[in-house]
């Protein structure tokens, strides 16, 4: 007979969403209860249900059944006190909602079809209460190779892989000998030691949560403790869902944590502020709202809408005055007098009556703003760009009901400028979200809600040179062009969009992992609404920060190619080269010295990363 190759099912061919068996009974007391009801009363629901199964295992399991099933359990759940519900539609939602939150492990699965391939016969042995039907039917939804007579569970047979007897039961039934048998799962005593004292073939196949994963859920947060082990739960089950990549761990690991609670947090905030309408501002606003549009139907009151929306078109219209201080603040002086007139929506302005020898970019300004021509054709491109701005903002919905604008990271220009003209066209000033605002923002009166302050980490180069530059270029990176304006065609105002595509296929994977990896995300913990966003965004944000000072090396591919910009400089973290160069460049080449070294290290990784570690634990630095 042709070999067989037996597979433990949960844990090791399917994964869970959310961690730990028993937090499919939170979830089941949330959707019975109502995301209303109270926390004790959550958790004594959950008691309940791991009492019953306690207590179910006590009063039958004997020699000849060794297992219960769900219906067993169910048998000893007395629920009456805290709802109308009947167990039978309990039970039915308990297997709806494991039916959601299981995942495949894609290692796993495609070491399975390579076996298929090569000949071998597949099955499946699992000690599990559930019911088999159940099982067979989310292993047909992932595409494994399955039929009702390959799957073997406890609860069906009576039988357990525990007690060794399920493992004799399916030798006696397939007639196949212990050496012709293969088998593979989690377990160091059920399919390991077990199978092995047989004479099966037994491999321990482990999928342990990574260094930041564990990290995360390390941290003592006691009021967030709940929420940050589902989320790095979460994290832990889309990694091994998909294939691997540098790429897929960064994100899952970090940006869909930071991200996506983020934006949860501004949702519930704008529900209670009464604001009715969030404006995501693009670009960098495009991956929040696809992540905002994913938590929509937990929000019904709030309308959601992309704005078509930049600093070119928003500072010439939102200019209260058109003099030399109040235009200076809005165009780059250190691109002559081009960048200048492009800023103002002036290209085509004949400046060849003005002598510009031998003044620098801020005096050219300055002799511009004296030139009354000049200024004429800057108020004409200020009055155009104005109406048209008003028009497009009204007609988008600003000036309906209380109206928010969220962004990544801002200097808040945008929001002033903006209200600046909705102020003067009598329409409703809007509020702002920014995830972080900058050390330099302006100052003023428009009210406005962010979760850093980039003054605090100004002593911590690390954080400007590298946390800073990843947030704002490499976890926002998208496909949309860039609003430079607005146009009317047909009485409907229609954004200018200035051609800025995704050059390199690199980038392009970036935008498209993102935003895969944080809709999945946010659509897993869409059905398991956290109550402490803020403390779960720190806690991400503290082990970004350890990434940093101290990254692990498989990680540091992500950026293998990747460029920042810092004003017109272009630069790459990454520098490939010996570790010996690396070191004697280090104060004048790189920006982010501890990436490199690591990059860099080869066969002294594991040297140059206890070195990093024992350098942390000097400082004692808790930065972000």
């Amino acid at each position: 007979m042709k070999k067989i190759y037996s597979f433990d099912i949960f844990d090791t061919c399917l994964v869970r969403t959310c961690g730990e068996p028993a937090n499919v009974f939170t979830l089941l007391a949330r959707k019975i209860l109502g995301e209303q009801a109270e926390i004790s009363s959550i958790r004594d629901f959950s008691r309940i249900r791991k009492d019953g199964e306690e207590n179910a295992r006590k009063a039958i399991i004997n020699a000849d059944k060794e297992e219960v099933t769900l219906e067993d359990i169910y048998c000893f759940c007395d629920f009456s006190l805290y709802t109308e519900v009947d167990n039978k539609t309990i039970l039915q939602t308990e297997l709806d909602i494991e039916n959601d939150v299981l995942l495949p492990i894609y290692k796993t699965k495609e070491h399975i079809n390579k076996l298929h391939k090569e000949g071998y016969a597949i099955i499946y042995i699992s000690d599990m209460y559930l019911p088999k039907s159940f099982i067979i039917s989310i292993l047909k939804k992932y595409d494994f190779y399955v039929n009702d007579q390959i799957v073997y569970v406890s609860s069906d047979i009576c039988k357990t892989k525990q007690s060794g007897h399920l493992f004799d039961h399916i030798q006696k039934k397939l007639g196949v000998s212990y050496k012709n048998w293969i088998h593979e799962g989690d377990n160091k005593s059920s399919d390991f030691s077990i199978p092995r004292n047989k004479g099966i073939k037994s491999l321990l196949r482990k999928h342990p949560y990574n260094y930041y994963e564990k990290m995360a859920m390390n941290r003592l947060f006691i009021d967030a403790h709940e929420d940050i082990n589902f989320i790095y739960s979460l994290s832990r089950a889309l990694r091994l869902s998909m294939d691997y990549s540098p790429q897929n761990e960064f994100a899952t690991n970090f940006v869909a944590p930071i991200m996506v609670p983020y934006v949860y947090y501004v949702l519930e905030d704008a529900r209670k502020r009464g604001i009715r309408q969030l404006f995501f501002i693009a670009r960098d606003g495009y991956i929040l709202y696809l992540i905002a549009q994913v938590f929509a139907p937990l929000f019904p009151g709030i309308g959601l809408h992309y704005l078509y929306a930049s600093r070119k078109s928003l500072y010439l219209p939102g200019l209260e005055e058109l003099n030399y201080r109040s235009i200076k603040d809005i165009v780059p002086l250190d691109k002559g007098i081009k960048g200048i007139l492009y800023a103002l929506n002036i290209q085509d302005f004949d400046y060849s009556h003005l002598d510009f020898k031998g003044l620098d970019n801020e005096n050219i300004l300055a002799k511009c703003c004296e030139d009354p021509l000049f200024i004429d054709a800057v108020k004409k491109a200020h009055q155009e760009q104005e109406d048209l701005c008003s028009r497009y903002l009204r007609q988008e919905g600003l000036s309906l009901h209380k109206c928010a604008i969220v962004d990544m990271l801002g200097s808040r220009k945008c929001q002033r400028y903006m209200n600046n003209i909705l102020r003067r066209n009598g329409l409703q000033e809007v509020f702002a979200y920014y995830f972080e605002v900058t050390w330099n923002r302006i100052y003023s009166e428009d009210n406005y809600d962010a979760l850093n302050f980039q003054e605090i980490f100004i002593h911590f180069p690390l954080y400007h040179h590298v946390f800073q530059p990843l947030l704002e270029q490499y976890f926002v990176i998208t496909d949309q062009e860039r609003t430079v304006g607005y146009k009317e065609e047909q009485g409907i105002i229609i954004p200018i969009k200035e051609k800025d595509p995704i050059k390199h296929s690199y980038k392009q994977k970036i935008f498209e992992t993102n935003k895969s990896v944080c809709t999945t995300f946010a659509k897993y913990l869409k059905n398991n609404p956290i109550n402490k966003p803020i403390s779960c965004i720190r806690v991400t944000q503290y082990c970004f920060g350890v990434f940093c000072h101290n990254p692990q090396k498989d990680l540091l591919e992500t950026f293998n190619n990747f460029f920042c910009t810092d004003g017109n400089e272009k630069y790459t973290l990454l520098q490939k080269q010996s570790l010996f160069q690396t070191i004697i460049h280090r104060k004048s080449y790189f920006r982010w010295l501890e990436g490199n070294i690591v990059y860099n290290s080869g066969c002294m990784y594991r040297i140059i990363k206890s070195l990093l570690s024992l350098h942390l634990k000097k400082k004692k630095w808790i930065i972000y």
